[in-house]
């Protein structure tokens, strides 16, 4: 896992449908030009918010851990990647 401490530079809302035909709505967020998947609610954030969180590759895709989020103010100089492990 990594931790990513940055500015929001887009919220984007992908409109999908299932397998089933059922449609949904999968929301992403893009920091420092790298794109996350935040799932199927609408991130608490939006764009010029500063947000903290750790992320895992999930089915090929960057995907925010559960209860990571927080929005807040980033330290001085502090973007991107800010640490992993494994």
């Amino acid at each position: 896992m990594a931790t990513v401490n940055g500015v929001i530079s887009a919220v984007n809302a992908n409109k999908k449908t299932s397998a089933a035909g059922k449609p949904y709505t999968l929301y992403t967020i893009t920091v420092d030009g790298n794109e996350y998947e935040v799932g199927f609610k609408k991130p608490t954030a939006d764009r010029g918010d500063t947000v903290n969180f750790e992320w895992e590759l999930k089915y090929g895709r960057k995907s925010i851990v559960d209860g990571s989020w927080s929005k807040g103010a980033a330290s001085a100089g502090s973007t991107g990647v800010t640490s992993s492990s494994g």
